[in-house]
């Protein structure tokens, strides 16, 4: 009997008791298949609704492995994880006997376009025809359920440790039974008794259904409703320019999304939530410009910079704001939109991890006898980066639990491999390591973070020139700046993430982590791979919280409240935001590898970036440790080490020293 944990959500008939009591071959009433994509490829999911002595209860999603139709080699049927646990292989046997025929009509005959439903018992059917039009869960089509239901997944990240009342939606009683996984009590009224007790019947006692009494902390329902008193209120169905967009579900690569581009609006809520103080950031205000300073610098950045910002981009940023104030004129191009480059004083590149791209222009600027000057974030990628950004993401294409755990337990062990990948080491692309000693060739000095990544040009790359160790650029936030972090994330303690949602940033396993440390995620990020965002999506439960469009002050903001920040990329982009993060009172949570970790331990926690079960440790660890001496030591060496003087004086003897070697400096 293999089992999926696939967007958790839908599992709410957890009631080991309950399941056994009622589901059975004999007591199945109805089943409801439909077709779905995954990762754009076709598959199906089946709900099974029992009925029995006046008891319900739902299987939803049981995953249907079409090529297991076709060419049987195993049982087609993955359950979801509660029903696995709860059932033995016989009742489940059984199960699947009763209804594979009716599977195969449907798969194997083509005819499986949209849902269809099979009643095994008249006075079962009545029950679920009535659930399909309240819109409940295992009795309609998972677009319309999630629809319904995302004002309330939404509300998860509000309603950590709460009181919550629902109220006048019988469409979203799916959501109200789904916010009991995160709230401490869950209290919902439908409009009728008769409304009330067929939701009871159907969801079970996960959540309290009747007339509300006591005070809540949260409350849920349409304008105009009679919610009762609550500092949080969502508001269904706003009409507002400005609410909180619901994107269009896409059965199942977009269920949950309020990113406006992964389909179009097709619903809105509004959320009004107090808001919350924002710690202030360790390193205090930014030093006075000196200013007398004068020239002409072209910074050049990888082609994906806009799209796929990261820690690189945001150290670039933050040095050509303070070489503004001292007097400075610095352009910020992508490599690819770099023209005439006469009148530059100086070309600076960052990232030479992005050598094709950025090393022809660097090549010319040698050429045409203007200083050269990078910031290498030069990641080691090609020991095991490409290989595990390529592979982990793999690993949960599959889904069901024994795979990946056999999957998981590879990927430590640094023993799985796939087409091109292999964890021996390879090129991201034919030629890589060519044109980062080309690029480098082309430097008259680099910027490194310290010793290691010193070690790795010299080495593996022969870079000969002058290497100046600088630490990262941090902006100081404006404590002023309005976030609406209470809206956005809710008032308790997280994990913050921040990065571009691909696979190289390694979020899955960093919210396989998080869930196994019963810790609450926030992912801030842009969506550059959108497979790798759905796979997250759908394996996040309800403490991992994905935020794709917040604008520059509330991910400012974020750091300021963040009780732990993790990065255990499967490539070093600088230690810019771990910086940021740590000025901000958060602990620290990198991979072994992380530049930043030589740089700044002890105090900071580490993980195998591979190996899920020292993420798990390391998190709980950063988490236990956040606001102790251990921590507050390695903040001040962090902002030691990032002293806003020490590292503009740093990078103005790179500049000397390029200068230097030109001729005539």
């Amino acid at each position: 009997m293999r089992s999926h944990r696939t967007y958790p959500l839908f599992d709410l008939w957890r009631d080991a008791d309950r399941l056994r009591r009622i589901v059975s071959a004999e007591s199945l009433a109805v089943a409801r298949v439909e077709p779905m994509l995954r990762q754009s490829n076709g598959f199906g999911v089946v709900d099974l609704t029992f009925v029995r002595s006046g008891e319900i209860a739902v299987v939803p999603f049981v995953h249907v492995e079409g090529a297991m139709l076709a060419e049987p080699e195993r049982s087609p049927l993955v359950w979801p994880r509660a029903a696995a646990d709860a059932l033995d292989p016989a009742t489940a046997d059984a199960i699947e006997e009763k209804i594979l025929p009716w599977l195969l009509a449907n798969f194997l005959g083509r005819r499986l376009n949209d849902e269809r439903l099979r009643t095994f018992d008249d006075a079962g059917g009545a029950i679920v025809e009535r659930a399909r039009a309240y819109g409940f869960l295992g009795a309609s089509p998972y677009a319309r359920v999630a629809l319904a239901a995302a004002p309330y997944v939404y509300a998860m990240r509000l309603a950590r440790g709460k009181r919550v009342a629902a109220i006048d939606d019988i469409g979203g009683a799916a959501g109200a039974a789904m916010l009991s996984f995160a709230a401490d009590a869950v209290a919902a009224s439908f409009g009728s008794d008769e409304l009330d007790a067929f939701a009871r019947a159907w969801y079970g006692d996960r959540f309290g259904i009747g007339p509300l009494g006591g005070s809540f902390d949260v409350a849920i329902g349409p304008a105009g409703a009679p919610l009762p008193a609550a500092p949080v209120r969502v508001t269904l169905r706003s009409e507002r320019a400005d609410a909180i967009p619901v994107a269009r579900p896409i059965a199942t690569d977009v269920l949950f999304s309020f990113d406006p581009e992964d389909s179009e609006r097709a619903g809105a809520f509004d959320v009004v939530a107090p808001e919350l103080a924002l710690r202030r950031a360790i390193g205090g205000a930014a030093p006075a410009p000196v200013g007398g300073s004068a020239g002409r610098l072209l910074f050049v950045l990888r082609n994906d910079a806009a799209r796929a910002d990261d820690a690189d981009g945001d150290d670039a940023l933050a040095l050509a704001r303070r070489l503004r104030g001292e007097g400075f004129d610095v352009d910020l191009q992508l490599a690819s939109a770099v023209g005439d480059l006469a009148g530059y004083d100086l070309v600076h590149g960052f990232t030479l991890t992005a050598a094709a791209e950025i090393g022809p222009v660097l090549a010319r600027a040698r050429a045409a006898g203007i200083p050269v000057v990078a910031t290498a974030h030069l990641d080691d990628i090609v020991r095991e980066g490409v290989w595990g950004a390529g592979i982990s993401a793999g690993i949960h294409m599959v889904t069901t639990d024994d795979e990946v755990a056999v999957h998981m337990i590879a990927l430590e062990r640094r023993a799985l491999e796939a087409e091109n990948l292999h964890p021996k080491g390879q090129e991201p692309y034919a030629g890589y390591g060519d044109n980062v000693r080309g690029a480098l060739a082309s430097c008259d000095a680099i910027l490194v973070s310290g010793a290691a990544e010193e070690r790795l040009a010299r080495e593996s790359f022969g870079f000969a020139g002058w290497v100046a160790p600088v630490g990262p650029f941090v902006p100081v936030p404006d404590p002023a700046a309005e976030a609406g972090l209470g809206a956005l994330v809710g008032d308790g303690d997280f994990v913050l993430a921040h990065g571009p949602i691909a696979a190289r940033s390694n979020f899955i396993v960093l919210a396989r982590a998080a869930m196994a440390a019963d810790l609450p995620l926030v992912i801030a990020g842009p969506v550059v791979e959108t497979g790798y965002a759905a796979l997250l999506r759908e394996l996040g439960d309800h403490r991992v919280v994905l935020l794709t469009t917040a604008g520059p002050d509330a991910v400012a903001a974020l750091y300021r409240r963040a009780r732990v920040f993790a990065d255990i990329a499967w490539e070093d982009r600088g230690s810019a935001r771990v910086a940021a993060a740590a000025l901000g009172g958060a602990a620290l949570l990198l991979a072994q590898t992380h530049y930043a970790v030589e740089a700044w331990r002890p105090g900071l926690w580490t993980a195998d970036r591979a190996a899920l079960g020292t993420v798990v440790e390391g998190l709980r660890g950063a988490w236990a440790g956040a606001g102790g001496a251990e921590a507050a030591a390695c903040a001040a060496r962090v902002a030691a080490n990032a002293d806003p003087v020490m590292t503009l004086a740093g990078v103005a003897g790179a500049y000397a020293k390029a200068q230097s070697l030109r001729p005539g400096g």
